[in-house]
């Protein structure tokens, strides 16, 4: 019985392990993603400035 408990324990503490590992990857790619858009907008405004 105990080793059934530490099997189901193992396999929850991976579980939850896997998820916070998914949303540390989806937080930095949505860090990712909003570093690409502001460099967009700095590119585009220095573009404007160059134009004007």
């Amino acid at each position: 019985m105990a080793s059934s408990n530490a099997a189901a324990a193992s396999a929850a503490a991976q579980s939850d392990a896997s998820a916070a590992a998914a949303a540390a990857t989806e937080r930095a790619l949505s860090a990712e993603a909003e570093a690409a858009a502001a460099a967009a907008r700095a590119s585009s405004a220095e573009e404007r400035k160059a134009a004007a």
